[in-house]
């Protein structure tokens, strides 16, 4: 009978009221705390600067007392379906840290993000800058550039980046992505104009040692899509040729 009263939530408004929740009684309920790191699936809004997990934020109404009653009879595949409505992956180091210090590193080794879906294109790019940021590079490099690959371990391990090449390979090969042709700022105006992301043709997590880097030879614009294409599949990492031979394929196979 009590389990009747939980359905899911609706809407965005829900959602966030959750959260918000969520955050007020993580410091009240031991029980929440306890929990902490049985989470897996977190949920970023940006408008709040909170985090919070799906099976906390995906029931209406949800609080802590109720939480702790239902929990055994909760299902987070459920919540993390629903959720999809208004939230996207994405792989933001710097956002993850943050999150891990918002709990003081009580939360699990592995996770998994999600921001609202309407904030994802702005956090993806606030990210890029916090990185560019942090390696007070010169942007006057010359051609062979600068070491890349250097591996940082935080919880998960990620494979720096140098700002001074990406600005460089965009000064040399433009902003128009090279596998498929879009431009940013001819699609959107000025809020396209000057981005585009940069892909390292050969992938920094295969190097077991760190390189210098090319921006002439070893970078390439890309749109968002074609870079997320080529990577799909992470045993499977296409080149720009086989990416540029299926857009042809599929054109081909639609003009029949």
């Amino acid at each position: 009978m009590f389990l009747l009263n939980i359905v899911f939530v609706k809407n965005i408004r829900e959602v966030k009221h959750n959260i918000e929740r969520f955050n007020e009684e993580i410091d009240q309920s031991s029980p929440l705390n306890k929990k902490l790191k049985t989470f897996q699936q977190w949920y970023y809004v940006k408008e709040l600067n909170l985090f919070a997990p799906s099976k906390y934020i995906g029931y209406q109404n949800m609080n802590a007392h109720l939480y702790e009653k239902v929990l055994p009879f909760l299902d987070g595949r459920e919540t993390v379906e629903i959720l999809k409505k208004y939230f996207q992956q994405i792989d933001c180091p710097n956002l993850e840290q943050q999150l891990r210090e918002h709990f003081e590193g009580r939360i699990r080794r592995k996770i998994k993000l999600n921001v609202l879906k309407s904030e994802h294109a702005l956090i993806e790019e606030e990210c890029l800058k916090v990185n560019d940021n942090g390696n007070n590079q010169q942007s006057n490099v010359e051609d062979d550039g600068n070491t890349e690959g250097m591996q940082r371990v935080r919880d998960t391990t990620y494979y720096e980046r140098d700002s001074a090449n990406r600005r460089r390979a965009i000064e040399i090969h433009g902003l128009q992505c090279k596998a498929c042709g879009f431009d940013f700022e001819k699609t959107y105006g000025e809020r396209g104009r000057g981005f585009i992301e940069v892909h390292h043709i050969e992938p920094l997590s295969t190097l077991n040692k760190t390189m210098k880097i090319n921006p002439k030879t070893d970078l390439i614009p890309l749109c968002a899509n074609c870079h997320r294409m080529i990577h799909r599949k992470h045993d499977e990492v296409l080149s720009i040729e086989q990416l540029r031979n299926l857009i042809e394929l599929q054109k081909s196979f639609n003009e029949e």
